[in-house]
């Protein structure tokens, strides 16, 4: 499927809990493998346009990543295994919700169509995401 980058084009859905709750971005980078392997990547600074909606039609728990070709869940742990079934478990709700299917067939479509990549694998706690193509998911 390739490397999934949160880069220009990309949507990226946040759970909003609070109401009046405030957004920062930041640990921009000019070059990075798939995933931090070393805990660091080439830091830069960032000149951006960032455009920030209330979706009132799409409601996230953890956040989504929507590419041009792909859609991506996240999950973070003590151990990459924890992180690994964080990101697996928000994609099958995400499919559930968005498919209006049950676990067992979300975690066949899983099986059949997901990879799981590292997100930050030099130091706890480590991230790891679960991807699927878009084609597969509407968000």
């Amino acid at each position: 499927m390739g490397n999934t980058q949160i880069a220009k084009g990309a949507t990226v859905y946040l759970p909003v809990f609070h109401e009046g709750g405030l957004l920062t971005i930041g640990d921009c980078h000019a070059a990075m493998g798939d995933g931090e392997a070393t805990a660091s990547a080439v830091e830069c600074a960032l000149d951006a346009t960032f455009r920030v909606t209330i979706a009132d039609d799409f409601h996230v728990t953890r956040p989504v990543v929507a590419t041009e070709t792909e859609v991506m869940t996240t999950g973070e742990g003590a151990t990459m295994e924890e992180a690994s079934k964080g990101a697996l478990n928000a994609m099958a709700e995400l499919m559930v919700d968005r498919l209006a299917i049950d676990y067992t067939d979300a975690a066949m479509l899983i099986a059949s169509a997901a990879d799981v990549r590292t997100g930050l694998a030099g130091h706890p706690p480590y991230t790891m995401r679960a991807v699927i193509p878009r084609s597969m998911l509407s968000v």
